[in-house]
């Protein structure tokens, strides 16, 4: 893995950032945490883009009978060979 690519510790860090409201409610945290070319794939397989998943974390309405976001089983696969030299 190249010095620019982050590893599994970092997406994971950034991932458990956005459980918390704070993080999805301010435009500034999430412009800082997603990547410009941050694309979400979603369980049915559809694309979400960088602006869309913004768009749509701001909007999200809490609730108090909303419980703690937790993730676990974390794993990272590349999906393109990296280059060398």
């Amino acid at each position: 893995m190249s010095a620019i690519e982050p590893g599994i510790d970092e997406i994971r860090a950034r991932e458990e950032a956005l459980h918390r409201r704070d993080v999805r409610h301010s435009s500034d945290a999430l412009e800082e945490l997603l990547a410009e070319g941050f694309h979400e794939f979603g369980s049915s397989g559809r694309v979400y883009s960088r602006d869309v998943v913004i768009e749509f974390l701001l909007r999200e309405q809490d609730s108090a009978e909303d419980g703690e976001l937790q993730s676990a089983d974390y794993a990272l696969t590349p999906i393109q060979p990296t280059r060398c030299c």
